[in-house]
């Protein structure tokens, strides 16, 4: 299994009354800071879901994606599944099958190319997905 299919795991999509949560597992063979996740695009059924209504749980605290490049100090550390938090999308019931389509850019700061400075790996991962029901308890604003 590649870094890309380790991404997503079957039970790895919760619903809820404020929407969804997606656990994730690091793509990459090391930990990487959180300022180094640079994209995060997540469709769900085929429908895009808008990045305003993603956040990365971080230290028990809701993070949107375009606020990590801030994160330098704290880690993804691998072997940790992490949650996003998809705060709308379409209406998946509890049970259904979903396809879930998820695509990171992750900057690796050790892998330098040149002039053109580190490496910028795009992952894709696509999976269906059995919509688990919880409450999306835990995290703060």
């Amino acid at each position: 299994m590649g870094f890309d299919q380790a991404m997503l795991s079957e039970g790895g999509l919760t619903g809820g009354p404020g929407g969804y949560v997606l656990t994730l597992r690091l793509p990459w063979m090391r930990s990487l800071p959180w300022s180094c996740v640079e994209e995060v695009d997540v469709a769900l059924d085929g429908q895009s879901v808008n990045d305003d209504a993603l956040a990365f749980e971080v230290d028990g605290a809701l993070v949107a994606p375009q606020q990590l490049s801030g994160r330098w100090q704290d880690y993804w550390v691998v072997g940790r599944p992490v949650r996003l938090h998809i705060r709308s999308g379409p209406a998946v019931p509890t049970g259904r099958r979903v396809r879930v389509d998820l695509t990171l850019r992750l900057r690796i700061p050790y892998l330098i190319l040149g002039p053109a400075g580190p490496l910028v790996l795009p992952v894709r991962a696509s999976r269906e997905l059995q919509v688990r029901g919880a409450t999306l308890e835990g995290a703060t604003k």
